[in-house]
Parts: C-alpha cells; sequence; structure tokens
C-alpha cells in the first residue's frame, strides 16, 4: 500500500489562532492579522500557556498580549505553529501599529521568523534566558510599549550570560 502524506497545515488567514512551539515542550499562543507586505503578516502574542495542545482556540484576552510583531507567511502555511482555527481577531492587531509607516514604505518597520517569536516567548515563560541575545535589552524591545519584562523570565547575571552565550551559541561575548 502506498504512503500517504501528512496533511498540509492550514493556510494563513486572518485571525487565524497558532498553538506556538516553547522551548520547554509547552505551547505559547499567538493569533495571525492582516498582510503588512505580500508575505509578511502581522501577530499578536500573548502571555498564555499550554502543556498540551489546545484542541481549538482558547478565549483571546487583550490584557494578554505582550507583543505585536510580524513574521513570515511562509512560516505559518507550512506548519511552523500549529493552527488552531480562526477566531475574532483581538484589539490592536487590526490595524497594527506599523501601519503607521506604510506611507513611507514601511521604512523603520521590523519583522521576525516564527522561530525567534518562539524564542521570544519561551524567554517570556522562563522557558530561555531573557537576556542572551547579542543586545541583552532586545526581548524587552519587543514588549508592547511601556510593558514590564514578565514575571516568568530568567534574567541571567553577566558571567552565566557569557556562558551561556559560549555553550549555546558558540560566540566569545
Amino acid at each position: 500500500m502506498p504512503e500517504s502524506k501528512p496533511p498540509k497545515p492550514p493556510r494563513y488567514q486572518p485571525g487565524m489562532v497558532y498553538a506556538v512551539p516553547l522551548a520547554d515542550g509547552a505551547f505559547g499562543l499567538a493569533q495571525a492579522g492582516g498582510l503588512m507586505m505580500p508575505n509578511v503578516v502581522y501577530v499578536a502574542l500573548f502571555l498564555d500557556r499550554f502543556d498540551t495542545l489546545p484542541s481549538g482556540p482558547p478565549p483571546l484576552a487583550p490584557a494578554r498580549v505582550v507583543s505585536l510583531a510580524a513574521t513570515w507567511r511562509r512560516n505559518l502555511n507550512r506548519g511552523d505553529w500549529l493552527a488552531l482555527g480562526v477566531a475574532a481577531p483581538v484589539p490592536g492587531l487590526d490595524p497594527h501599529p506599523t501601519e503607521a509607516l506604510a506611507a513611507s514604505g514601511y521604512v523603520g518597520a521590523t519583522h521576525y521568523d516564527a522561530g525567534l517569536l518562539s524564542e521570544f516567548l519561551s524567554a517570556c515563560h522562563g522557558a530561555l534566558p531573557w537576556n542572551v541575545m547579542h543586545d541583552p535589552a532586545f526581548f524587552q524591545a519587543m514588549l508592547l510599549p511601556g510593558l514590564a519584562r514578565p514575571a516568568q523570565a530568567v534574567v541571567l547575571g553577566e558571567r552565566e550570560r557569557t556562558e551561556y552565550r559560549r555553550k549555546t551559541f558558540g560566540v566569545n561575548a
């Protein structure tokens, strides 16, 4: 009997809710909004955590949004994050704050691959250290303006940070 191919993940659509794999095997939560560009999707990232994969979209609380970012559409379409279903977009996702840069051709806008956003959510939940990127404040800058670092975040001392970066990234800084 011929081997069947696994089903393709659902394609991106506005309002799609995703389970975001975290570094410790749990899942974070994200929701897709509209498009920034044809291949870049706005997303809201939530400070929600699930030990097991939810069977559908959980309730989305606007107060739980920790970041409004953008990621590659292809990351969502190929299943880097697990689609849970569609829900009404949370307030603030559409229109996304980056749309203020549209008139200038989005000069100054940023977007991240889904893996980096997964690492950000992992750091928010303490599954990865908060301050191990080249710029120790990198994840802090991804938070919504005025939002404090999540209480669960693990901040390494300078010596621990240097050792972690050496072992994990192979850099001596």
